[in-house]
């Protein structure tokens, strides 16, 4: 079993001895309830905590004011801790994380230690045999089948320069339509002709016997209505 971790101080702390992190979880605060108690009024009530499982150690921030770094970057999360790594709670507060013979340690310096499989060593040992050539027979038929598969000759791409000028061919704008506003000047010349023909034919006809032949006509009884509209007759022999 490894022996605990500990936090070696650095500088801001009063005391030089080492903290051996023997609890499962160990806080740092500035209360004396903490296990790792650093009275500053720059370090928080409860600032961050050290917890191990199965002698990996990690370290969160809970929350504090000032903020805890690791290898001079601020802590966000939860980070595992490894052996030589620098702690600061604050900017007052700095710690070295001690683990000696960590399992990762022991497994990157012995890969095939003492568990290892003999079977599997023996074979790194004595090497693997090269694997013989195929038979000449068989390479002979390999080298008759591949001179008999036709070449696959690369697919001849046609030019797109025609099909690329016909999409990248501005587009004009049509003309405005002007037949319709020739037809609109036409019906309005028209109505004007209209107007002025009915004027002229009222004037011809109101002049002409003195208005008999307007007023006197098929249209009496309409030019009597009119009239009885607004006081007067007409007088018709």
């Amino acid at each position: 079993m490894n022996a605990p971790a500990q936090l070696v101080p650095r500088f801001g702390v009063s005391t030089s001895q080492a903290y051996t992190l023997t609890q499962r979880i160990t806080t740092i605060g500035r209360e004396k309830i903490n296990d790792i108690a650093l009275p500053d009024s720059e370090i928080s009530r409860r600032h961050a905590r050290i917890t191990e499982e199965a002698g990996v150690y990690t370290l969160e921030d809970l929350g504090s004011t000032n903020g805890t770094f690791v290898n001079g970057d601020r802590l966000a999360g939860i980070i595992r801790l490894h052996d030589g790594m620098t702690i600061d709670f604050g900017e007052k507060h700095r710690f070295t994380f001690v683990q000696a013979g960590t399992p990762d340690d022991a497994t990157l310096l012995d890969p095939l230690g003492q568990n290892a499989d003999p079977t599997m060593v023996d074979v790194f040992a004595a090497g693997v045999p090269a694997a013989s050539p195929p038979p000449h027979d068989m390479q002979m038929g390999l080298a008759t089948e591949l001179e008999a598969t036709p070449s696959i000759r690369p697919m001849e791409l046609t030019d797109p320069a025609p099909l690329e000028t016909e999409l990248l061919r501005p587009v004009t704008a049509a003309p405005a339509p002007k037949r319709r506003g020739r037809l609109l000047l036409g019906i309005g010349c028209l109505g004007l002709f209209v107007i002025f023909l009915c004027a002229a034919t009222f004037f011809f006809l109101d002049s002409y016997q003195d208005g008999r032949l307007l007023y006197c006509g098929p249209l009496q009884g309409l030019w009597e209505f009119l009239a009885g509209l607004v006081g007067q007759t007409v007088a018709c022999p």
